[in-house]
């Protein structure tokens, strides 16, 4: 015969058990609410902030159709969320050019992909240059662009060593050259909507403008 004490037990485990994947239902639900919110926020902020910088917290909150309240619960200071914005970005950035290395089929390759993804990402490049990325104060944004210099001055140099470019040519020249090639890209892509012609016309100009007398003439 079971016990009444044991059927008290077995009752009172069981509903601590229902309330505590209930509590955990509710966290999990209210979890993916705040992804959720908080994705609309950096979506809205980003097209907030490329058409004018100064755009207030209100008028974010309007566009990502979140209230007021949310958004300064996840983001105390306009300065976290740019923090927020600018990182998202630049994970965005390195994830594309993660692909375009793993899909390229030779250096050149990849600057006619590295110059296919810039032009692809330009809303996102334009309002990191609008927001002033090098200066910001968030030290995880400093790292992080330190990084990709780092990493663009190395693709540089690869291309010198394997004669793609002329290895007397200064190597902050190249890169201020490339800066200048991304937004011709960007200017001409708007008319020809055509990134992948005009990613190879990129890198032509490139590596015509600045390779060795050989290259000429080279398709």
């Amino acid at each position: 015969m079971i016990q009444p004490c044991t059927i008290i037990h077995v009752v009172l485990l069981f509903c601590i058990e229902q309330k505590v994947d209930f509590a955990r239902a509710r966290l999990k639900f209210k979890d993916a609410r705040l992804e959720k919110s908080n994705a609309s926020i950096l979506d809205a902020a980003l097209v907030a902030f490329a058409e004018n910088p100064d755009t207030t917290f209100t008028e974010i909150s309007k566009i990502a159709g979140v209230g007021r309240a949310t958004l300064y619960r996840m983001y105390a200071t306009r300065e976290s969320l740019i923090e927020a914005l600018l990182l998202k970005c630049l994970d965005k950035l390195d994830v594309e050019m993660s692909k375009a290395e793993s899909n390229s089929l030779s250096l050149k390759h990849f600057f006619e992909l590295f110059f296919i993804t810039i032009i692809n990402l330009e809303n996102e490049y334009k309002l990191m240059l609008k927001l002033d990325l090098e200066k910001c104060s968030s030290e995880a944004v400093r790292k992080r662009c330190s990084k990709q210099e780092q990493e663009m001055e190395e693709l540089v140099e690869s291309a010198k060593h394997e004669g793609l470019i002329d290895k007397n040519t200064p190597t902050k020249w190249v890169i201020h050259l490339i800066d200048g090639l991304i937004y011709s890209s960007w200017e001409f892509n708007s008319s020809q909507n055509d990134s992948t012609f005009v990613a190879k016309m990129a890198t032509k100009s490139l590596l015509t403008g600045v390779g060795k007398a050989s290259f000429f003439g080279k398709k």
